[in-house]
């Protein structure tokens, strides 16, 4: 597939239904309220943003957020840039639209004194890994975290 005409911009407060749509369609999950809150909530976060990617028509097909964190696996700088959410609806991927997402995250991410930029994707999950290795991530690590009640 060739790439399309992307535009993404910074979530502000017009985009709460659409990142609340899309963040469903990542973690079906969780409540859709959760989700409006949380736009309204990063639309003015400090150390966190999300953008949103739209087509032509101003649909909105695609949304990431990236964070601040001091530390993150694999890396030696802080603070680093972490890939907190990233998603692209399935008839979009493979369009250009995930690069756009990412491109407008490390531009924010180096106007913050990043010099590096982290991610992480369920064990298993190989589109999601495959994807972000076609983007120049280099995989680091892999865990798995285990819990025992007591």
């Amino acid at each position: 597939m060739t790439d399309v005409a992307v535009h993404v911009h910074r979530l502000g407060p017009g985009d709460a239904e659409a990142w609340a749509s899309l963040r469903c369609e990542l973690w079906p999950a969780r409540p859709r309220a959760d989700f409006l809150h949380e736009a309204r909530v990063l639309a003015t976060a400090e150390g966190h943003a999300g953008f949103v990617a739209t087509l032509a028509d101003r649909s909105a097909v695609g949304i990431c957020e990236v964070a601040l964190r001091a530390h993150a696996e694999g890396c030696t700088t802080s603070p680093v840039a972490f890939l907190e959410g990233w998603f692209v609806r399935a008839d979009c991927r493979r369009l250009g639209v995930g690069r756009a997402l990412l491109a407008a995250a490390i531009t924010w991410a180096r106007s913050r004194g990043c010099r590096e930029f982290a991610s992480d994707t369920a064990l298993g999950d190989e589109p999601a890994l495959l994807a972000h290795l076609a983007l120049g991530f280099q995989e680091v690590a892999r865990v798995v975290c285990l819990r025992l009640p007591i």
